[in-house]
């Protein structure tokens, strides 16, 4: 390999919404790989408290699902321990931006227009979901 030959790294990091809507079947996993193939697939320690969180509260059809995606989801990405305190939304992004520094390119998928801003705003890329599609895309 010569110089500039180099395997761009790439992490597509999951948020809670994200995972939701793969759940429910509402959009394939399938549309973020073709988008992405050769990124890695994250999930953030703190999603994983997030959804632990719902998946405790009560028999309600979310927690329920969310029961489903920490049992069956969960289990097929690479799970990444953050030293954050804190909402899983900021983990997320500063996460990502910790990539971005290293020269890592990551991409956040989210269904959360707040979450999509302010990754935008720090030169993250996001995939959004597209209802009507029924997949995640680029904005």
């Amino acid at each position: 390999m010569g110089a500039g030959d180099e395997l761009m790294e790439c992490s597509i990091i999951l948020d809670s919404s994200a995972l939701f809507v793969i759940a429910e079947n509402l959009a394939s996993l399938d549309s973020i790989y073709e988008i992405a193939s050769e990124c890695e697939v994250i999930v953030v320690k703190p999603v994983i408290e997030e959804l632990k969180s719902i998946a405790g509260r009560d028999r309600s059809r979310k927690s329920l699902l969310a029961k489903w995606i920490l049992q069956n989801l969960v289990p097929r990405f690479k799970v990444v321990d953050l030293n954050v305190k804190g909402e899983a939304d900021n983990a997320i992004l500063e996460y990502a931006y910790e990539l971005k520094r290293k020269g890592i390119r990551s991409i956040i998928a989210t269904t959360d227009g707040e979450v999509k801003e302010k990754a935008l705003k720090r030169g993250i890329d996001v995939l959004i979901y597209r209802e009507s599609e029924r997949i995640f895309e680029s904005p």
